[in-house]
């Protein structure tokens, strides 16, 4: 039987009993990815009120395996999607996870696709959280606005969607960028126990997402959830809190909800002087500006491998991918620096927008060398543009900008190892083989050279003697098409390792036949022609689809063989990512039986077949 997304929930529920060991954190991260993969599935769009309690547990699953990731972090300096929880990340999983089961629990409409078992009762509540001085004047002010933004929807709505829409949605997204970075900027217990409410892709921002989509699709069931969402929430945080002089946020709550509020223009939600960190100046940017055309998604897909320049076409191959490269990071650049001479930044993000455009430079600069295989180039072109990515993806403001139709504009490359390839490094499943593919991968940006060659090899040899050893351990598992892509791994891992390795340094087509060959490993992994969940053809995402570290196999313990998983990406003000990283979502594949199968919760399976399994150098079709 295919599990379904609450056996995984309950998994990753008994596994973090005790504590998050070194040795559970994959395992929970997949079981986690795969409940936020099955329930985006099961959520084209966000009508009614169950569909966004749903899109809030979606939202804040990212929360959650961001923090079992850095579980066994150091506790200070770690930062977690940007925030610094000190020694409370244990506080945050807990948090979270009892959060998530509580929405569940409370909504029948969720628990007919989710329905994770509750936790026992504590037997004394949670202590409220004593807020100082600043914190006490943010959250009375995210209590007002909370009420406050959602009555002048309802107003807009109720009005047959006229008014002022563009305003509103102006104020709701400043409201929603100031809760973001007022929460990340106090860190400690106080992101732990309330960044999944006030957070971009916490319960607040989630509606105020939904309240945004709903205004501009005039979606009343949508707007109708949202406004309600926010107004219970403000409720729950006042009664988690309490206020610097010890008094209660009941009057403050009562207040805001018995106040009738119309349409206006205004600057709600401002954070007290200090608190937010800065922002782009209000109405000039807006979620998308940043993306800038997928453009430096697609110098990061080319970079696997490394960049690689031929004087004479091949194959109808171009010139290479480093002019490629180089303009892709131009239009960036180019872009990043007209809003900066524009003054559409300020404070922490203009700070990290030049760090962006320094960054830019030192990658630009590096390219010649890397293309002629210099090691210190290549490692200064992989270091530079992976600080691109972690700048932009660990500034909540920054990231929000950068998200056009669910898609980040500067996704996670595949992450390395946590601890470099030893003897100790679990590769027993096939989601341990994929975090050590993951891992060549990650070293492999900018280029193969003496430096790394050793450790992209010990790491192909891991994953294929690994492979190796699942199949023919378990051939029930790998009959039929399953079967067949499994060789066919193992076939690209020995090309890989004996003959494209051994040609960096004189073979130019060296780093185009890597580039080839690894995201081929991945499409075989998740290319398969899915049917969508709202059956209107294949889902087919944009960038990496996420790697096969987010595959699961259970081999000793029933049927269920492949499982992958990627994070979801839902509005334009998730800031995650986004996301550990931001990897784009795609369909579950299961081989039940040795039988390929598509499913979304338990749904129906469908056979799938794969193009040719061959790998040349040159003859195809650029990617």
């Amino acid at each position: 039987m295919a599990l379904t997304a609450t056996d995984l929930f309950n998994d990753a529920t008994t596994r973090e009993i005790g504590g998050v060991g070194p040795d559970q954190v994959n395992l929970i991260v997949s079981d986690l990815i795969g409940v936020q993969q099955m329930l985006s599935a099961a959520l084209p769009q966000v009508n009614n009120l169950t569909d966004l309690h749903m899109q809030v547990i979606i939202n804040q699953l990212n929360e959650e395996i961001a923090s079992v990731e850095n579980a066994n972090a150091p506790t200070t300096g770690t930062l977690t999607l940007g925030t610094d929880l000190g020694q409370f990340v244990g506080r945050s999983i807990n948090d979270i996870h009892r959060d998530i089961i509580d929405i569940a629990q409370g909504d029948a409409g969720v628990q007919a696709l989710f329905n994770p078992t509750p936790l026992p009762d504590l037997n004394t509540p949670p202590a409220p959280f004593h807020d100082s001085a600043d914190q006490t004047t943010f959250v009375t002010q995210w209590i007002q606005d909370s009420n406050h933004l959602g009555q002048m929807a309802q107003t807009i709505a109720n009005n047959g969607f006229t008014g002022d829409i563009a305003g509103l949605v102006q104020q709701i997204q400043t409201f929603n960028n100031n809760s973001n970075a007022f929460d990340m900027s106090q860190g400690g217990l106080f992101s732990a126990r309330f960044w999944n409410e006030f957070r971009t892709d916490g319960t607040s921002g989630t509606a105020a997402t939904a309240l945004i989509q709903g205004l501009q699709t005039h979606n009343a069931g949508e707007v109708a959830a949202a406004v309600e969402q926010l107004a219970a929430n403000s409720a729950d945080v006042a009664s988690n809190n309490r206020m610097a002089d010890g008094g209660s946020y009941a009057d403050v709550v009562a207040a805001a909800q018995a106040t009738a509020v119309t349409p206006t223009g205004g600057d709600p939600g401002g954070p007290p002087d200090g608190g937010g960190g800065g922002g782009p100046a209000a109405g000039v940017l807006n979620p998308g500006d940043l993306y800038f055309a997928n453009m430096f998604n697609d110098a990061t897909r080319i970079l696997e491998g490394g960049l690689w320049h031929n004087n004479v076409s091949v194959g109808n191959q171009g010139h290479g991918t480093d002019g490629r490269y180089i303009a892709d990071l131009q239009l960036v650049q180019t872009g990043l620096t007209a809003d900066v001479a524009a003054n559409d930044f300020a404070g922490d993000q203009l700070t990290h927008v030049n760090t962006v455009l320094a960054d830019i430079t030192t990658a630009l600069a590096a390219v010649p060398g890397a293309v002629n295989n210099d090691p210190n180039a290549e490692s200064a072109l992989r270091t530079a543009h992976l600080d691109i990515i972690n700048t932009i993806e660990n500034d909540p403001v920054l990231q929000a900008l950068s998200i056009k139709d669910d898609n980040p504009g500067f996704n996670f490359a595949p992450p390395e190892l946590a601890t470099p390839l030893n003897a100790n490094t679990p590769h027993a499943t096939f989601a341990e083989l994929g975090a050590i593919f993951d891992d060549a991968q990650s070293k492999s940006l900018g280029g193969i050279n003496a430096n790394n060659l050793p450790a992209i090899q010990a790491d192909l040899q891991t994953v294929r003697d690994g492979l190796v050893t699942l199949m023919n351990d378990h051939p029930q598992l790998f009959g039929g098409a399953t079967g067949v892509h499994a060789s066919t791994i193992v076939d690209q891992i020995n090309l890989q390792l004996n003959n494209f390795d051994n040609q960096y340094g004189f073979n130019p087509d060296a780093a185009k036949a890597t580039n080839d060959n690894f995201l081929d490993i991945t499409d075989i992994v998740w290319h398969p022609p899915m049917a969508s969940p709202d059956g209107q053809g294949p889902r087919l995402p944009t960038l990496y689809r996420s790697s096969i570290r987010t595959m699961l196999t259970k081999p000793t313990s029933g049927p269920t063989s492949l499982r992958p998983a990627t994070r979801s990406v839902p509005g334009p003000s998730n800031s995650s990512p986004p996301a550990r990283r931001r990897t784009l979502r795609t369909s579950f594949k299961h081989s039940t039986a040795g039988r390929a199968t598509s499913q979304t919760l338990t749904g129906p399976r469908v056979a799938y077949s794969r193009r040719g399994s061959t790998m040349s150098c040159s003859g195809r079709t650029p990617r």
